[in-house]
């Protein structure tokens, strides 16, 4: 799948639209009742921290998990939008978020992601890289969420299920 330029019209609306987060809630480790809190990590095969930061940060674990990506930004940045898409064209789910935070250090680099209204969660996602000092790369995803659609909230183990199915292809997608 490619990264691709989200139309000016969509920036503008995902710009100026409120976050679906509950207020206090944090990527970093608040519980927060009706949220579910996910933490996964894995260490990438790869030893190149750099090309994995430019993948992470280039939209590539995404990407790479089968989304079709719009962005307002090629590269991640504070304040930057995406819609992410999940299935076929005009009957993809529409997935909006706005970057909250990004880390870009010499041995750490991430970001967060809040959810906007029409995601099918509220919530926040962050993606973090970090090399260790024997060179390994240690990639963690934690996840502060809530089913935002009523039908996922009468179903909350599938839409569980859902989340772990896309974590898990996140978790893979750098080791491409």
């Amino acid at each position: 799948m490619l990264v691709r330029p989200l139309p000016p019209r969509i920036q503008s609306r995902l710009r100026s639209a409120p976050f679906a987060v509950a207020a206090g809630l944090t990527a970093a480790g608040l519980d927060h009742p009706g949220h579910r809190r996910l933490v996964r990590s894995v260490m990438l095969r790869r030893r190149d921290f750099p090309g994995a930061v430019e993948d992470l940060l280039g939209w590539q674990v995404q990407a790479r998990s089968g989304l079709t990506v719009l962005t307002s930004d090629p590269r991640v940045r504070e304040g930057g939008v995406v819609q992410l898409r999940l299935g076929p064209g005009a009957l993809s789910l529409r997935v909006p978020c706005r970057v909250t935070s990004v880390i870009d250090e010499a041995d750490r680099a991430g970001f967060t992601y809040g959810t906007l209204p029409g995601h099918v969660e509220t919530g926040l996602e962050g993606f973090l890289l970090e090399r260790e000092a024997d060179g390994r790369i240690r990639f963690t995803i934690a996840v502060t969420s809530a089913p935002a659609f009523r039908l996922a909230r009468s179903f909350p183990f599938v839409a569980e299920k859902i989340q772990d199915r896309i974590t898990d292809r996140y978790l893979r997608a750098l080791d491409r």
